[in-house]
């Protein structure tokens, strides 16, 4: 079973060939990965795969996202959905990667910016992500405050040229 999923604000694809109790097979590009369940908890996972590589695999149910260690990486992951879309976003806008909170503004409405240049910080996950212009121009709106809840895939700010 093909399944497209978004790691850390990408959209990847992989094959599921197997899952059965205590073990689990995919297929990502042309490489086949095995991995066992070794322990258990009633929020993380710790598996190891064919090389014995222990991955920790600690899912949220709030915003429904999957945080996966190992290997000295992170990967953020949620399941694609209609909603996440990049349809959905303002033209020139700065989406949202995750649901998370509002955690500080560094720019304000009609200030000239530059590409790279942070927006604002955008905390979830217990991590804090900067969201930067995506260009040169004028900030045009901010559409959330400081504090409030966003969910994933929404347009947080908007430059206009």
């Amino acid at each position: 079973m093909k399944k497209t999923v978004i790691i850390n604000g990408q959209d990847v694809e992989f094959e599921l060939i197997e899952l059965k109790a205590g073990s689990v097979q995919l297929r990502w590009g042309q490489e086949t990965l095995s991995y066992s369940l070794i322990a258990q908890n009633d929020d993380m996972l710790v598996l190891k795969d064919q090389h014995d590589q222990v991955v920790r695999v600690r899912r949220n149910s709030f915003d429904q996202q999957t945080l996966i260690s190992g290997g000295g990486a992170d990967a953020l992951i949620s399941e694609k959905s209609a909603a996440m879309t990049k349809n959905t976003a303002v033209a020139g806008g700065l989406n949202s990667p995750m649901p998370g909170k509002i955690f500080k503004v560094t720019a304000s409405e009609g200030d000239k910016v530059t590409k790279g240049q942070t927006i604002l910080i955008l905390e979830a996950m217990k991590m804090e992500h900067a969201i930067k212009a995506d260009k040169d121009g004028i900030l045009k709106k901010i559409f959330f405050k400081v504090g409030e809840q966003v969910q994933g895939g929404v347009a947080l700010a908007e430059i206009s040229a």
